[in-house]
């Protein structure tokens, strides 16, 4: 995914790539990484973390307790 937005002090556009997390449902997109569990949200923080990614989008079926239990898994 790729986030855009406009800086209006630098008057030009911001293009951020974005991971996208989200639940495994029978509605999950599948454009990112579908997560099934606390340990696979961990490796897929990581992994867009490793990558450059600078922020992460939480879609549908994602529970609320791995949200916790998956904070502060990067150096």
């Amino acid at each position: 995914m790729i986030e855009a937005g406009w800086d209006e002090q630098a008057d030009r556009l911001l293009i951020i790539p974005t991971g996208f997390i989200e639940g495994d449902s029978p509605f999950s997109a599948n454009l990112g990484f579908v997560v099934k569990d606390v340990a696979a949200a961990k490796d897929s923080i990581n992994w867009y973390a490793q990558h450059g990614y600078q922020q992460i989008k939480l879609y549908n079926s994602i529970r609320r307790r791995w949200l916790t239990n998956s904070m502060n898994v990067t150096n």
